[in-house]
């Protein structure tokens, strides 16, 4: 499209032309040489980022919302086409994690679960995600060759991304494959456009279109992708028309259906909450802010952690300084339009996580600068396409080139030596809380987890005070006072521990951790009655959890119901292989009914699940005891004594022991192999 009257020109390439002026692109040129220049370039760009973000594959760190997609999710531990259609049947109002539809997310998560990947073992989790980084980074560089024609400014500036500091949080974060996939869904669905615009196959924009329903199915903050093709086709593909406008409509409808799914599906099953409602007048100096930090870490990226505190009072100099921006990108509009439509792409990508609509309690974050960096990204492609084939004497262009591979070098060393840096706090999950902490101290979320990072630790005194703290700078957290509650109760005050969680309750009705440790703390109290209807209405509000189904075998058992006990076991052990608790107590109920042989069965595949079970070792032996398999009761008795010295279990070494000398006819003493 062009204004009449307007002289352009432009190289053979068909990118910006010195001066500023701008011609409509072509495809580039697919020559051999260029063709080896691309793999090499593909290639180059790959093997760095992998590199660089190599050692996510042993980070052991889950943080917040792992604990729902992963953990706690038994759609996810039960790979099979039944939970598939779970994730992608429930559509407004989704179970298996709250808030957003994203079955895609859900089924690769399961999928990984599936090739072995464990809230323990988290390596095939993050050997996807970083394989996902990797593919976005080299589709970026194929989204901004189409656009510009030239490989190595693309290359460039696609490698500055892939190892900027600011991905790490979408790599390392196994909830966070939905940032990934939606980000590599949507930049095909780009590639595919500029595809389709340069060449008009009609399959091309059947994928563009494909492209981006998977891009929503993955994560719906990339609804606002129909405004970055619009903006694409003003600049730089320069084929802005009706026609092209109309060509969008079917985008603009996904996205809108999607958006309405999301709000529907996200109020249902936790919030919705329209800042503008209650402080209209905060709403611009909050999207100011969020621009300006935004920018910030991504010019001078220190400090990262995944929670950034909002201060109170916003300042009014962050609004200033985005007037200021835009005051600037508009006087450039005479030169080239790179600068308009660059930012526009950053704040229409970025526009789901400025507050307009807030559906979390967390307002800046790393993984929400994913996708808009495409925006970034086309700027800057665009001003080292200009310096790279814009002076017209070969000298100048090479000691142009020159200064552009050496300043990306400087910088892409520097961002990997960062990436590193933060990627040894995500080794482990206390280091990640901590160093939550140093940058948020006064946070109740992290607090509350690290409570219960530490309770599951057994540091309860330690787990106590980050607790009460949570409650401190949030007086009605329900999750904090479920721990309290644990807490308390595992110190062994249960009577102290039933107020606490019974307020969660109130707060939250169908919080269903909160009615299942209630029962559990009524179980401590001898009240097994009671302990059994909260765990049984914990289960009805979850479904499934194995943890949840234990417990209640555990209550049925004092409420002697043998057979109800049997079957909450067996359940629980179905639902989680590696509970070998279940299967130990399950083994005791059907010893008791006379079923030695399901006992030892049981027990067996509880040495399976946890070799260092105590418990499991010790029955193993009583059980061969009674049935008179001396050899096989005491190397039982042996292994369970090297990993818990037990009275009971010694004296019974020491007799079966005895039987075998006996047996074989010496004098010599017996000596077990631990000593008491």
């Amino acid at each position: 499209m062009r204004r009449s009257g307007q002289v352009r020109r432009a190289d053979a390439r068909g990118v910006e032309a010195p001066g500023g002026c701008e011609a409509r692109l072509s495809p580039p040129r697919t020559t051999r040489h260029e063709a080896v220049r691309v793999l090499l370039a593909i290639g180059g760009v790959a093997l760095s980022v992998t590199l660089v973000h190599w050692p996510v594959l042993s980070a052991r760190a889950l943080s917040f919302d792992d604990q729902p997609f992963l953990v706690d999710n038994p759609a996810v531990r039960q790979p099979s086409w039944r939970s598939v259609g779970q994730f992608f049947g429930e559509v407004l109002e989704p179970s298996t994690v709250q808030g957003y539809y994203l079955p895609l997310t859900m089924t690769s998560l399961m999928v990984d679960y599936a090739l072995g990947g464990r809230p323990d073992d988290l390596r095939p989790f993050h050997r996807t995600n970083l394989t996902l980084h990797v593919l976005c980074t080299v589709s970026l560089l194929m989204l901004l060759y189409l656009l510009f024609g030239q490989v190595w400014p693309a290359a460039f500036v696609a490698v500055l991304f892939g190892l900027h500091p600011l991905t790490v949080e979408p790599v390392a974060w196994v909830g966070e494959r939905k940032t990934l996939l939606a980000t590599l869904f949507a930049l095909w669905s780009l590639v595919l456009y500029v595809r389709y615009a340069q060449r008009g196959s009609r399959l091309g924009y059947g994928g563009c279109l494909a492209a981006f329903v998977l891009a929503l199915l993955s994560k719906p903050t990339s609804t606002p992708l129909p405004l970055l093709l619009v903006l694409l086709d003003y600049w730089p593909l320069r084929r802005l028309s009706r026609a092209t406008l109309l060509r969008t409509i079917p985008f603009f409808a996904v996205a809108g259906l999607s958006a309405v799914v999301t709000l529907i599906s996200h109020a249902r099953t936790a919030c919705v909450e329209v800042p503008i409602e209650s402080g209209a007048a905060r709403l611009p100096l909050l999207v100011a802010y969020l621009l300006s930090f935004y920018a910030g870490k991504i010019i001078w990226p220190v400090h990262l952690t995944s929670v950034y505190p909002i201060p109170a009072a916003l300042p009014v100099t962050d609004l200033l300084l985005v007037i200021g921006v835009v005051v600037v990108l508009l006087l450039s509009w005479c030169r080239t339009r790179a600068g308009v439509v660059s930012a526009a792409c950053f704040v229409a990508a970025l526009a789901p996580t400025l507050g307009l609509v807030r559906y979390s309690w967390v307002l800046a974050s790393d993984k929400y600068v994913y996708l808009p960096a495409v925006g970034v990204c086309l700027l800057l492609c665009s001003l080292l396409t200009h310096v790279w084939s814009g002076a017209r004497a070969q000298a100048r262009t090479s000691a142009y080139r020159a200064v552009v591979v050496a300043a990306v070098i400087i910088v892409g060393f520097l961002a990997a030596r960062a990436t590193r840096m933060y990627l040894s706090k995500w080794q482990d999950t206390e280091t990640l809380y901590r160093h939550m902490l140093t940058h948020a101290p006064a946070s109740p979320y992290v607090h509350n987890n690290l409570a219960s990072l530490l309770s599951d630790a057994r540091r309860y005194e330690e787990a106590l005070r980050h607790a009460r703290r949570a409650l401190e700078l949030k007086p009605g957290y329900a999750s904090a006072y479920c721990n309290l509650g644990i807490i308390l109760r595992e110190l062994g005050q249960p009577a102290e521990a039933l107020p606490y969680l019974r307020r969660a309750l109130a707060l939250e009705p169908d919080f269903a951790l909160a009615r299942a440790q209630l029962g559990l703390t009524l179980l401590k109290l001898e009240r097994a009655e009671e302990a059994v209807e909260e765990l049984r209405a914990a289960l009805r509000i979850t479904g499934d959890r194995a943890d949840m189904w234990y417990g209640l075998g555990c209550a049925l058992l004092r409420q002697r119901s043998p057979a109800a006990a049997a079957e909450a076991f067996a359940t629980a052990a179905r639902l989680d292989p590696k509970l070998a608790e279940a299967r130990v107590n399950l083994a005791l109920v059907l010893r008791e009914q006379g079923d030695e042989e399901g006992a030892l069965r049981e027990l067996r595949a509880a040495v399976l699940a946890n070799p260092n079970l105590f418990e499991a070792h010790y029955n193993l032996g009583v059980i061969h005891s009674r049935r008179g398999e001396v050899d096989e009761a005491v190397a039982a008795l042996q292994t369970a004594l090297h990993i818990r010295q037990e009275q009971a279990a010694l004296e019974l070494l020491r007799g079966l022991q005895e039987r075998q000398r006996r047996r074989a006819g010496t004098g010599a003493p017996a000596s077990p192999d631990v000593q008491p």
